[in-house]
C-alpha cells in the first residue's frame, strides 16, 4: 500500500495507485556519479488534494506550475522516496513529477575540474617540519629519485642535487634560495582535504566518511611535480661568441627558456591539483579505494563497499520488485 505525504499532509491517491522505481546500487555501479531522478505520478482532483496543492487548476496558475513542495512516499509503511513534487498539468487529474532529493551531484560537478575548486586562493607560505591532516591540508613529503634523470648525461652529483623533492635533512627542509637551491618545493594536497572541498563546492554535507575514519586512507596525499620554488618559465636572449676562424658570424643570439629559483613566500594550492575533471577524479578514487558514495538528500555517506555488503543497513525489497533483478548468478560467500 502506498502513502504519499506532501508538505507533511497525506494526500488522496488513485485507486490501485502504483509507481515503478529504478534503483541503482551504490555497491556495484562503478562508472557513473549519482544524479537526480524523477518519476511521473498522477493524483485525483479531490477537495483535499486541491487544498494541499494550492488549487493548481485555477486560471491564474496557468504557466506557473513550477512550485515545488516536499514529499515523502511510503510503501508498506517504509519510506521509499523523498524529495520535491511539482504539478505539471491540471485537468481531470493532476499530473505530477516526483523529483528524488539526491541533490543531483552529477549536474553540479559536470565539466568542472579540480582546479576550479576553492582552495583559499594565494596563501602565505609557512615552513613546518611536520604535517598532518586535518591540521594541514597539504604535506611536504620528501622524495628522492635518481630515475628522474636516468636518461640524462649529468653526473651523480647533479642527480643527487636535482633529484630531491621537498629535501629534508636534520629536521629541516631545505629553503630554495637561502640554502643555495635550486630545490624542488612541492606541496602534496591531502586526499581527505580534496574530498571535503569537492562536496563543499557541490553543497553536500558529509555525514559519514570512511576515508577519514581509516588511518591509512586519511594520510593519503596527491603526488605532483609542480615546483612552487620556481618562477614561471620565460624566454630570454643569450649571446654566444663563436670560435675564431669559423665561417659563421662571430656572435650568435639564441632565445632560450629559463626558470629562476625564488624564495617561497606565496603559493596557490590549486596549481598542485591534477588536470582532471571532478567527475573522473571521484570515479577513480571510488574504484581505487573501493568506496561507495551514498547520496541522501543534501548529505553524502562515503562508505567502504565491503561494509555495505557485510553490514547492510538497508531493507531488502527484492521480493517486492517487479521484473528481472539487475544482477543474475549464484550467490557467493564473501565480497569481491
Amino acid at each position: 500500500m502506498l502513502e504519499l505525504l506532501i508538505s507533511g499532509e497525506r494526500v488522496d491517491l488513485q485507486p490501485g495507485a502504483s509507481i515503478t522505481i529504478d534503483e541503482e546500487s551504490p555497491v556495484f555501479d562503478s562508472s557513473s556519479i549519482p544524479g537526480g531522478f524523477s518519476y511521473p505520478f498522477t493524483l485525483p482532483v479531490t477537495p483535499r488534494n486541491r487544498r494541499i496543492l494550492d488549487f493548481p487548476e485555477r486560471l491564474e496558475k496557468s504557466g506557473a506550475m513550477s512550485i515545488e513542495q516536499p514529499f515523502q512516499l511510503y510503501s508498506q509503511g517504509i519510506l521509499t522516496l523523498s524529495g520535491t513534487i511539482t504539478i505539471m498539468e491540471a485537468g481531470t487529474e493532476y499530473k505530477a513529477n516526483l523529483a528524488v532529493g539526491t541533490g543531483d551531484l552529477a549536474s553540479k560537478i559536470k565539466d568542472k575540474k579540480l582546479k576550479d575548486l576553492d582552495f583559499g586562493g594565494m596563501r602565505t607560505w609557512a615552513w613546518k617540519t611536520e604535517y598532518k591532516y586535518p591540521e594541514d591540508d597539504f604535506a611536504l613529503a620528501p622524495v628522492f629519485n635518481y630515475e628522474y634523470y636516468a636518461d640524462m648525461p649529468q653526473n651523480d652529483d647533479f642527480k643527487a642535487q636535482y633529484g630531491k623533492i621537498n629535501a629534508f635533512l636534520n629536521g629541516e627542509f631545505y629553503h630554495p634560495t637561502t640554502d643555495g637551491g635550486p630545490w624542488v618545493i612541492t606541496p602534496f594536497p591531502y586526499l581527505s582535504y580534496l574530498i571535503r572541498q569537492i562536496f563543499k563546492f557541490a553543497q553536500f554535507h558529509i555525514s559519514e566518511n570512511a576515508i577519514i575514519s581509516d588511518p591509512d586512507f586519511r594520510d593519503l596525499i596527491i603526488f605532483t611535480l609542480r615546483n612552487i620554488a620556481r618562477q614561471p618559465a620565460d624566454y630570454v636572449t643569450e649571446t654566444y661568441s663563436m670560435a675564431h676562424g669559423a665561417r659563421v658570424p662571430h656572435t650568435v643570439t639564441n632565445h632560450v627558456i629559463v626558470t629562476q629559483a625564488r624564495e617561497v613566500t606565496t603559493f596557490n594550492l590549486a596549481d598542485s591539483m591534477p588536470d582532471i575533471t571532478i567527475t573522473d577524479f571521484l570515479l577513480a578514487i571510488r574504484n581505487l579505494l573501493n568506496q561507495a558514495f551514498v547520496i541522501e538528500g543534501d548529505s553524502v555517506r562515503i562508505i567502504k563497499r565491503q561494509d555495505l555488503v557485510l553490514k547492510p543497513t538497508a531493507i531488502d525489497i527484492t521480493d517486492q520488485a517487479i521484473g528481472k533483478p539487475r544482477i543474475d548468478g549464484n550467490k557467493t560467500d564473501g565480497f569481491k
